[in-house]
């Protein structure tokens, strides 16, 4: 059972943070360090992050006083990006945690505007937000995502590993399997897909899946066989993969 459902958030935890009409956002200035190849000295520059999201966040009910509860990112695939935040529960994990509600998890899922993509950098904010103003174990934060969804998760994961208890990209891929397969090794990751699926190709997974066996990576691949881009509804109807996130835990 589910206690409640947000939509926005109206306490930050940044320096400079705006909360309005059920939107998250927020403006940032972030110092990093650019390291110029030629002459391997560092630099201070000003980035610039502009978030601005709509989300849902559920969470179980009946949360005890000292409880710390799992929480599962879940990104849309590109079907669902738009103004209305129920298109976000078309599609994923929803109807399986609704009727299983022993498997508690608070659940984050943003939105994506029209036409536009996920931001790593955004992602990140918006997930510290729900870490210091909700009961998160931060030692079971869990990533997963769909198509467009699917390509998220990857980039989230390869920008911020040490984030992530566990991953499970749904018929999403990354191009960067050969350059960037390393920063993900250490973390357990189920992959799901198609294989025949001509929206986001199959072999695009088989060849990550493959890189990250070469680095000796906790990695599963689940192929459905006769299935085209839709892997999505069996993959998260599929009981084993909320084991096996529970079973997934940061040292």
């Amino acid at each position: 059972m589910i206690k409640y459902s947000i939509q926005s958030m109206c306490k930050m935890n940044y320096k400079l943070k705006i909360a309005m009409a059920g939107f998250f956002m927020l403006s940032i200035a972030l110092r990093a360090q650019q390291q110029t190849i030629q002459s391997e000295l560092k630099k201070e520059t000003n980035i610039t992050v502009n978030m601005d999201y709509k989300y849902i966040l559920e969470l179980p009910e009946n949360i005890a006083d000292d409880e710390q509860l799992p929480l599962l990112v879940f990104l849309h695939g590109s079907g669902e990006r738009g103004d209305s935040i129920d298109l976000v529960k078309v599609h994923g994990p929803w109807a399986f945690l609704e009727t299983h509600p022993e498997y508690r998890f608070i659940i984050l899922a943003p939105q994506c505007k029209t036409d536009e993509y996920w931001d790593v950098r955004s992602l990140g904010f918006l997930i510290d937000d729900i870490v210091a103003n909700y009961p998160v174990d931060t030692t079971r934060i869990y990533l997963t995502g769909l198509s467009m969804g699917g390509y998220g998760t990857w980039d989230l994961a390869m920008f911020d590993p040490d984030r992530f208890a566990a991953i499970a990209p749904v018929c999403g891929t990354t191009f960067q399997h050969k350059l960037m397969a390393h920063k993900v090794k250490d973390l357990p990751i189920w992959i799901f897909h198609g294989a025949m699926d001509e929206t986001v190709p199959f072999h695009n997974s088989a060849r990550m899946a493959q890189k990250l066996k070469e680095l000796n990576a906790d990695v599963r691949f689940t192929v459905y066989p006769f299935t085209t881009h839709n892997a999505w509804d069996e993959a998260y109807a599929d009981e084993e993969l909320y084991k096996w996130f529970l079973n997934c835990k940061k040292q």
